[in-house]
């Protein structure tokens, strides 16, 4: 078995998440994203984990989301936790969700968006 074949196995089944304690998931072991450019939608359900500098905040009544900016780009992660601080660097790991955003006031446009969903930070 060839590694496309593996790679199209991993995204096919949603097998991102590394077995037992302390194991890097295995999207990170097959080097599928880990830089914030690479985030897209077709990798909705993998976990991977990303490190960068908070460079955006968005406070919610419990939790949040702020964005983390690397060498290649942006993307926002959700959380339940306590937002980061501005200009913090951290390393995020999370389950990248795709959801439907319109814009307009009739959702004359619509787009599918990439983001992460935060499992843990450090």
């Amino acid at each position: 078995m060839g590694k496309g074949t593996v790679l199209r196995l991993v995204l096919l089944s949603g097998l991102g998440a590394g077995i037992g304690s302390g194991c890097l998931p295995l999207t990170v072991r097959l080097g599928l994203p880990q830089q914030a450019a690479q985030i897209q939608v077709e990798h909705a359900g993998l976990q991977v984990q990303i490190s960068g500098t908070v460079v955006q905040r968005a406070p919610f009544v419990q939790g949040g989301a702020y964005q983390v900016q690397d060498h290649t780009g942006q993307v926002w992660v959700f959380t339940e936790e306590a937002l980061p601080e501005l200009e913090a660097n951290v390393t995020v790991r999370g389950l990248i969700r795709s959801e439907e955003l319109s814009l307009g006031q009739r959702a004359e446009y619509t787009e599918q968006a990439a983001y992460l969903q935060e499992i843990e930070r450090r």
